[in-house]
């Protein structure tokens, strides 16, 4: 007697139950995350024109000028937008390219989102919270620091002046005139970048949580019998029902006073 063959297959997709709200809030954010994230190239491209033409106000109005200071301010602006426009841009390709499999329910957009989350969102976070941390460690410090007057009676700080600011008129002024007024491109980045980085904490620890968990990976059910076939044999404490024989023909009783046969041993 052998089982039947059965065919075990993984639930379909459907069968795991509703959407729970911790994954879909996951998935919102991080498609603002990449749409946040393509947003800030071009302002990054912006500030690096707006920067070379304060370079070039900054040469016109300052007399004897050294190039290789020009030269690098203008390298360091290029470098930075092409740094950032890199980093964005992976940052658009990672999280957009598994915005549609997470959401559809996809354990290996999930583990990719939490990756990519947990570098860029808490490595952010652990980061600014030691530059907060420090600055919080040097602040008794310089408040303990005095504030030696100048003969005209100003306040002088105790820290000295930066000599690069000093000795080169060019980059004093170039920062004079950065400072006169804050582009509105500035604050994009002052609340985009820690709106992203905040999304990518949340992000992460949304799909984490149980819910969560469940939804992406569900439990398999165990299949009622295996795949393959083998005998089974019949317990004794089970009771089979025998099966329909036909009883053996009754021999005739021997005659009286005739010698029995052997009992069979």
């Amino acid at each position: 007697m052998t089982t039947p063959v059965s065919t075990y297959a993984a639930p379909h997709p459907q069968d795991r139950g509703p959407r729970p709200a911790t994954a879909a809030v996951a998935a919102w954010l991080q498609g603002a995350v990449a749409l946040l994230a393509a947003s800030l190239i071009p302002f990054a491209w912006y500030m690096h024109a707006r920067w070379t033409g304060l370079i070039d106000e900054a040469v016109r109005s300052t007399p004897g000028v050294d190039l290789d200071v020009v030269a690098a301010e203008r390298s360091s602006s290029l470098f930075g937008a092409i740094v950032f426009t890199v980093v964005a841009g992976l940052t658009v390709l990672w999280f957009g390219g598994t915005l549609a499999p997470l959401w559809r329910g996809s354990n290996v957009a999930r583990v990719m989102s939490l990756v990519g989350s947990g570098m860029v969102g808490l490595g952010g976070a652990l980061t600014t919270c030691c530059g907060m941390l420090s600055g919080l460690l040097f602040l008794p410090l310089l408040i303990s620091m005095p504030m030696e007057p100048d003969p005209a009676g100003e306040p002088v700080s105790p820290l000295p002046e930066d000599a690069y600011f000093a000795d080169d008129p060019f980059t004093a002024r170039l920062y004079e005139l950065s400072d006169r007024e804050l582009p509105w491109s500035e604050l994009v980045f002052a609340l985009g970048i820690p709106l992203a980085v905040l999304s990518l904490v949340a992000i992460f620890v949304l799909l984490l949580v149980p819910p969560s968990n469940r939804w992406y990976s569900p439990r398999q059910a165990q299949p009622p019998f295996p795949a393959h076939p083998y005998p089974v044999y019949a317990h004794p404490a089970y009771q089979y029902p025998a099966p329909p024989y036909s009883a053996p023909p009754a021999r005739p009783a021997p005659p009286a006073g005739s010698e029995q046969p052997p009992a069979p041993l």
